[in-house]
């Protein structure tokens, strides 16, 4: 109940401001407004524990850290292989055994399917597919290591994931607003990348059809590059226990593609209403 309290103040506390701000003498147009703060810069030369920091700051990117072992730059593609998923979605299967709330919601999937109709097309209404679906769609992605984090820019909908390597812990869940990729913290294990992703948005979210995201949800992988460089896998450890009962565990292999870039693309849920399964006919 907290968890939810706080969130919502997060909303609430903004809205309290401007409405107090808007209560103030109106401004006349053109004449300065009091009531704006200008925020002046902000440099960083010495990090102070705890200190918020961004990625990029030159102070943090300086900081003396251990080489890193791999490198995954680069523009990489899910491997479409029977193994690899399977098809037509490539998503994670095997499926584990589901809670009783988990398999009456996959039964209502299975019924749809029956009935030639969507399920709770949420990717259709433009919500991005978020983690773990984010590493499915068959669009490349950019992957950009830097020393204090990596960027994941992916051709489906131009998502970004950020994973953060700079040594700073979780955010407290209580104070900080879900989101579909999840606050991912990453470090080295030899040669392996291992990557904590919790705190993710469990509206409008699945694993895959029918398996939908609950507030627990975490997922750890582990990165090792393959074939001199050539391909990387992703195993995925996911635990869910409002959907499912113990671990979930699968592999993805992406291939390294020089041939291919990301292009700008945008999910305009206008134009998006128009595919058959966002009609609300077509989609239960």
């Amino acid at each position: 109940m907290l968890r939810h309290i706080c969130r919502a103040s997060l909303l609430i506390v903004p809205l309290l401001v401007a409405t107090s701000a808007n209560a103030a003498a109106p401004v006349p147009p053109g004449a300065p407004n009091p009531e704006r703060r200008v925020e002046p810069p902000v440099k960083i030369t010495k990090i102070e524990p705890g200190q918020k920091i961004s990625i990029l700051a030159e102070a943090n990117l300086k900081v003396e850290r251990a080489p890193a072992p791999v490198n995954f730059t680069g523009t990489w593609r899910l491997a479409r292989t029977a193994t690899n998923g399977p098809p037509p979605d490539w998503e994670f299967w095997p499926m584990p055994k589901l809670t009783a709330e988990g398999q009456r919601i996959y039964n209502e999937k299975l019924q749809a399917d029956a009935e030639g109709v969507a399920y709770k097309d949420s990717a259709g209404q433009c919500y991005p597919p978020g983690m773990p679906r984010f590493l499915t769609r068959v669009w490349p992605i950019h992957i950009i290591q830097l020393p204090t984090s990596i960027l994941m820019i992916h051709g489906f909908e131009n998502q970004v994931r950020f994973i953060y390597m700079d040594g700073r812990p979780h955010p407290d869940p209580d104070f900080t607003l879900p989101s579909f990729n999840g606050d991912s913290i990453a470090h080295w294990e030899g040669k392996t990348l291992v990557i904590d992703t919790r705190n993710l948005e469990p509206e409008h979210h699945w694993i895959q059809a029918g398996v939908p995201v609950g507030e627990a949800l975490r997922i750890i992988e582990r990165w090792t590059l393959a074939d001199d460089g050539k391909t990387f896998d992703v195993e995925l450890t996911m635990t869910d226990p409002q959907y499912w009962e113990g671990e979930w565990v699968n592999t993805k292999r992406f291939n390294l593609r020089d041939d291919q870039n990301v292009s700008e693309i945008h999910c305009i849920a206008a134009e998006m209403a128009n595919l058959p399964s966002a009609v609300p006919s077509a989609n239960r």
